[in-house]
């Protein structure tokens, strides 16, 4: 049984791993063995249980608290219920003089009347020292690395850059492209100007524009030009405070930096189409029928040799539909630019907030009496789940 933890098949690994951390914990009396099993568990398949079960190792005992907060922050992607445990990480976190990061993660309890008693005095003063502070200076490209997702994959990123070279005119271009009206361009002198170049060079991220839009089919768009472009409706715009300005900028530049803004240059859902598109065209399978008329292009425009490096490059991904690998990267893609834009804020309510004017099916978040009801709503919106689980991970605890 042993020798099966260490190779085979993720699932009978992981099979293997639980059996013999049961039998060291119960059997053998020995839990140091047992912990290893468990960690390596929750290394290649994380679980609520295993989570759990590394907790009750742990106890009370203070030489393992910061293990206890590893573990607990891992805990929170697997809600509900989530604030519950936010908040039990949140103490954790105010005991390391983690003020920020616990700011981050309480904040939502803010729309909580009466606040849970437990966290009152919390709020109020963390409130008040970071609710009209964003956290920029927390953004570089270093950061960029940690907030990407595991479908965001660089290879691809790589390959869909040099796409943009060889292929001109993907996505959308002009103000005009995207059916835009009221276009005008925030400089650079402007205090929103200062602003995005601020968090631009931060990341550095390159030469880019904004621009706003009394007219716009969403929210945010980015433009695919010599210069990538971003374009913000000028009603949305309004709206946002200095943390959602933050994550509205850091979120913008990640899809606009090159291989994404190839993707994200296209209408929202139409992203995965563009992975897809390439698959096809090196060779992965069939288009699906959306992306069969750009994949043509590609198989066009881009030579036999370069398809083929291309598809070396992409081994990794072989085997998955051309379908399924486009789904897959446009995910990760969004992903990565949501958890950089919410380092750049570290204020999850706000983070909530700006998400749901983005997006009308994303519900408003609202005044409630009981913190389950802050789960109830979490329940709602996947994302959300995803982007606390983030918050609470201590990879967003180390950036």
């Amino acid at each position: 049984l042993e020798a099966r933890t260490d190779s085979g098949p993720t699932d009978e690994r992981a099979d293997a791993l639980g059996r013999m951390a049961r039998i060291c914990a119960e059997q053998l009396g020995d839990p140091a063995r047992a912990e290893r099993y468990l960690r390596t568990l929750t290394d290649i398949a994380p679980s609520r249980e295993v989570l759990e079960q590394l907790l009750g190792l742990y106890g009370d005992d203070q030489a393992r608290s910061a293990d206890r907060r590893v573990v607990l922050g891992r805990l929170c992607a697997f809600g509900p219920p989530w604030m519950r445990r936010v908040v039990a990480l949140g103490h954790m976190l105010l005991d390391h003089g983690e003020r920020r990061w616990t700011w981050c993660l309480l904040s939502p309890l803010v729309n909580v009347s009466p606040p849970p008693a437990d966290v009152k005095q919390i709020l109020m003063e963390l409130r008040k020292e970071f609710e009209k502070a964003d956290n920029v200076a927390a953004l570089s490209p270093q950061a960029a690395q940690a907030a990407r997702h595991p479908d965001d994959d660089t290879e691809m990123t790589a390959v869909l850059a040099e796409l943009g070279g060889l292929v001109p005119g993907l996505g959308y271009g002009t103000p005009e492209d995207l059916g835009a009206g009221g276009v005008a361009k925030i400089g650079e002198s402007t205090a929103l100007g200062k602003s995005f170049d601020h968090v631009r060079e931060l990341l550095e991220a390159g030469e880019a524009g904004i621009m706003r839009a009394q007219e716009l089919p969403a929210a945010l768009a980015v433009l695919n030009g010599d210069v990538p472009r971003v374009v913000l409706k000028t009603e949305f715009l309004q709206l946002l405070g200095n943390a959602e300005l933050a994550w509205v900028f850091a979120y913008a530049l990640e899809l606009a930096r090159p291989g994404h803004r190839v993707v994200a240059s296209f209408a929202e859902p139409e992203w995965p189409l563009v992975p897809a598109a390439l698959a096809a065209a090196v060779g992965f399978g069939e288009a699906p029928p959306a992306a069969q008329a750009l994949s043509q292009r590609i198989r066009e425009q881009v030579g036999e040799a370069q398809r083929a490096q291309w598809a070396e490059r992409l081994a990794a991904l072989k085997g998955a539909s051309p379908e399924a690998i486009g789904v897959r990267y446009a995910g990760g893609m969004f992903e990565s630019a949501r958890r950089l834009g919410t380092i750049a804020a570290a204020d999850l309510r706000l983070v909530i907030r700006v998400i749901s004017r983005m997006y009308e099916e994303v519900p408003k978040p609202k005044t409630v009496g009981r913190i389950e009801e802050i789960d109830e709503y979490l329940a709602e919106v996947p994302p959300l789940q995803r982007l606390l689980a983030f918050a609470a991970s201590p990879e967003f605890g180390q950036i």
